[in-house]
């Protein structure tokens, strides 16, 4: 493993140790219970990977499973926890701060912070119900076939979006948002990108699995697991260059873990009005590999959408999945469906019409 902070390469890390810590989701056992579930099918996924050399069909209970394990590694690290805590810290001091420091006298806001219990839990719950958004992600399998082993961090799942990075309002890495990449590796060798079909072109249309031959291709998809981790990397060769890795990606990590804009609004008779936007903050590193391109199709549309006037605040891909997905968790918190019941409710929702 290598160390961001100390710059430090240990070459006989001690696995049990790592990303770990003692009631990270809270001491009731329930929630452990509930994601040693997902591992297990996961297990069963990767062995399946291993042996076939391909990843699952579209639409299969086993795309299902890679996808909600996918999210609960995004999730459920240190970096997702303190991230949902800065975001809810910066939100609560925008809305309280002036009746509390005007009611309290001598209290600064600034020295507290005021955070979420068991903010760990909190993440994977809200990430979980997103996976009905990520359906329409077209996803391929990397096949590392240099010398260059591919590596893994502390927070491994990486969101980019380089075909929206001109837009600088908020975060352009919503899971419903235009033109995501999401790059997920599961071993030296082995990388998982799921990617907005309409946008990019990644190889040829049908092939599932592209062998990587180009180490300059495998050295940029390190640079984005190195901008995403919090404090570790980890690689299987000792003799790996961690250092010249940290120096490439230095410039491009975030500088915070959340953000918020404010945009007061015509105040009326009687109270002040404005619209907070709240986001974690984006990795700004473009990977560039040599078999990703973006389409003619998504370039015309996005010159298109630059000289427009009016902009949304979010550009979803898939208007319609988003809206079925709204309908869905209401149904959901209702009690009428569970929250693995998305096909079921699409299929009665057509039987009715």
């Amino acid at each position: 493993m290598y160390n961001f902070s100390n710059e430090l390469t240990v070459t006989r890390a001690n696995l049990r140790n790592q990303c770990y810590r003692d009631y990270f989701y809270g001491k009731e056992k329930d929630f452990e219970i509930a994601l040693g579930d997902i591992e297990h099918q996961a297990s069963i996924l990767f062995s399946l990977i291993d042996q076939n050399g391909c990843l699952p069909p579209p639409g299969t209970p086993e795309h299902i499973t890679m996808i909600l394990y996918m999210l609960v590694q995004h999730s459920r690290t240190k970096y997702s926890a303190d991230a949902l805590d800065d975001m809810h810290d910066k939100m609560m001091k925008h809305l309280f701060r002036e009746k509390i420091e005007s009611e309290v006298e001598g209290i600064n806001l600034d020295d507290f912070i005021i955070g979420i219990q068991d903010a760990s839990r909190g993440a994977i719950g809200y990430t979980l119900q997103t996976y009905l958004l990520l359906l329409d992600l077209r996803y391929k399998l990397f096949l590392n076939r240099t010398k260059v082993d591919f590596v893994t961090s502390d927070n491994p799942v990486v969101m980019i979006n380089p075909f929206m990075s001109f837009r600088r309002l908020g975060s352009n890495t919503g899971v419903a948002t235009k033109g995501l990449q999401i790059f997920f590796p599961i071993a030296p060798d082995r990388v998982i990108l799921f990617y907005d079909h309409d946008v990019y072109r990644v190889g040829g249309d049908k092939k599932i699995v592209i062998d990587i031959e180009n180490s300059q291709d495998v050295y940029n998809i390190n640079v984005l697991q190195a901008c995403s981790c919090y404090e570790n990397i980890y690689f299987k060769e000792k003799n790996f260059g961690a250092r010249a890795l940290h120096r490439k990606a230095k410039p491009f990590m975030r500088t915070g873990k959340a953000g918020i804009m404010v945009f007061p609004q015509e105040d009326s008779r009687y109270r002040k009005s404005e619209i907070v936007m709240n986001f974690r903050e984006d990795i700004c590193f473009n990977p560039n590999l040599s078999f990703l391109g973006i389409r003619k199709s998504a370039k015309e549309w996005r010159l298109s959408f630059q000289k427009s006037r009016f902009q949304p605040a979010v550009v979803v891909r898939n208007q319609e999945m988003c809206d079925d997905h709204d309908e869905f968790i209401k149904l959901v918190d209702a009690g009428k469906y569970s929250s693995a019941d998305f096909f079921r409710f699409l299929s009665d929702r057509n039987s009715e019409s």
